[in-house]
């Protein structure tokens, strides 16, 4: 039987416009860090070559060979650690490698996605807009300025009130100093003694972005449920089904938002074809990257024989 595919497929991606570095991005996810931590510390069954490998990637950041960014992800698996020691010793890897260049966040580049697959289905001029990819700030991470603001009790400028009695020199190093110590903190996270204070404070509640990675874990397990409840769509509709779910998951909110902020800029209605729509979503290479890999971890068997 013949099954037509149609998951959202694209003959050419649509990248995020973004200003990158002219040297290779590397990244090293925490299990290497983890490694390379215990194997400078002298550890036991270490497998070799880590501190070689840490020598080598630090020569190379010096050099200015290649950079190793920081993404969303250091920080959230390094806050799951309990230990602040041990986050300490992370941090002094990451931050050595890094000089606190993040990535720009997922959902940033996602949206910069979405802009130009609009832009591109639309006939627009898709050159404005561009961001940068890497920034020395984890505010990077969320989209955001980032950089330490001095304001007063009702949130207004008192950078003048900091200067004062200060030259240039001192003003800047005084602000570089609380910059290095802020991103610096937030790396390593919190002290236990520290915790304490900052649950003193209603709005400091890490619950809250627990629960909605949670929620997403949720919605990927509950994937198995719907394809063992219909086991059809695994033969041949693997990829259907993984698309439908991850568009509406993940991007319905944002396509919604950006088709009414089109509107109200005075562009033109996003109005596309069926064969459009599943183009424009297939050429973004986040969605693309799901629906081709998350098929095998619903069920690795059967996603291998059955589609």
């Amino acid at each position: 039987m013949s099954v037509s595919l149609k998951g959202p497929m694209s003959a050419e991606l649509v990248w995020a416009k973004v200003m990158r570095p002219r040297v290779p991005l590397v990244y090293l996810d925490l299990n290497t860090i983890i490694y390379i931590a215990r194997s400078l510390r002298g550890h036991a069954n270490v497998p070799a070559g880590y501190a070689e490998l840490y020598e080598s990637a630090v020569r190379a950041k010096d050099e200015r060979r290649a950079m190793f960014p920081l993404g969303e992800s250091h920080l959230w698996e390094i806050s799951k650690i309990t230990d602040p020691k041990q986050r300490g010793h992370l941090a002094d890897i990451l931050e050595t490698l890094s000089d606190f260049q993040y990535l720009l966040g997922r959902p940033s580049i996602a949206e910069l996605e979405f802009q130009a697959g609009m832009a591109k289905v639309m006939g627009e001029d898709a050159t404005a807009g561009s961001l940068m990819l890497v920034r020395p700030t984890m505010a990077q991470v969320f989209g955001r300025v980032g950089g330490v603001r001095f304001v007063d009790a009702d949130g207004n400028d008192a950078s003048a009130g900091v200067r004062a009695g200060r030259s240039d020199a001192e003003f800047s190093a005084l602000r570089a100093q609380m910059n290095y110590e802020f991103e610096r903190g937030i790396l390593r996270g919190p002290s236990d003694q520290e915790v304490v204070a900052l649950r003193e404070n209603p709005d400091y509640r890490p619950e809250v972005a627990i629960a909605s990675h949670l929620s997403r874990v949720g919605w990927e397990l509950d994937t198995a449920r719907v394809l063992t409840a219909d086991p059809k769509w695994r033969r041949g509709r693997l990829r259907d089904v993984i698309a439908g779910r991850e568009i509406f998951h993940e991007w319905s909110d944002l396509f919604t938002r950006l088709r009414l902020e089109r509107l109200r800029a005075g562009l033109s209605p996003f109005d596309a074809s069926e064969e459009e729509m599943r183009s424009f979503f297939g050429s973004m290479p986040h969605t693309q990257v799901a629906i081709s890999v998350k098929p095998g971890f619903t069920d690795p068997g059967e996603f291998r024989s059955g589609s």
